[in-house]
């Protein structure tokens, strides 16, 4: 569904730009940091990253591929492949931002904490299960994410037809986008 690509984009580019004010902070205590990274690797490291990633590109395909004619489901397979692998590549610089921001966040006794949950049987069981609940998560939420993206779009698509005068075709043309970007999907 594109308006999840558009969602996707617009938490990138927050991503990006938070990276680049994380770039310019003090960098975090490194006790703290250290007990960050060991949690996140007790909640499943690069894997869990990896299995979150391929889950969500999993929900996306599948919304994809109701959108697109039959005949060109072999292109928007081959497009996440290569998104899949790219998305991939990046993981371990996530895991550390990961680290850097629980680091940055949280005191050593919370991290302490977060560890000994993690490896405790309840812990680990529940983040073998994160990539089947978030995937799950985002299947049932697709038709509320088109319902409140859909609504932002129609207010767009108001404000810039009283901004700039839209003639009745201009409006139409919009609204047809509008309909074209929430068809398929849930």
């Amino acid at each position: 569904m594109r308006s999840s690509a558009a969602i996707a984009t617009a938490i990138a580019i927050i991503c990006v730009a938070g990276r680049a004010n994380a770039q310019t902070a003090a960098p975090p205590d490194q006790a703290r940091l250290a007990l960050a990274r060991e949690v996140l690797q007790e909640q499943g490291g690069l894997t869990q990253y990896e299995a979150h990633i391929r889950s969500a590109l999993s929900v996306q395909m599948r919304i994809v591929k109701d959108m697109v004619p039959a005949d060109q489901t072999g292109s928007a397979d081959a497009m996440f492949t290569v998104m899949a692998e790219e998305e991939l590549k990046a993981v371990p610089a996530m895991l550390e931002d990961a680290a850097t921001v629980y680091a940055d966040n949280l005191s050593e006794a919370e991290l302490r904490d977060m560890l000994a949950w993690s490896k405790s049987r309840s812990g680990r069981a529940f983040y073998a299960k994160v990539p089947m609940i978030n995937q799950e998560l985002m299947f049932r939420q697709v038709p509320l994410l088109k319902t409140i993206v859909g609504g932002a779009v129609q207010r767009a698509i108001e404000k810039t037809c009283t901004e700039t005068s839209c003639t009745p075709e201009q409006r139409q043309t919009l609204t047809a986008i509008r309909d074209k970007l929430l068809k398929g999907g849930a």
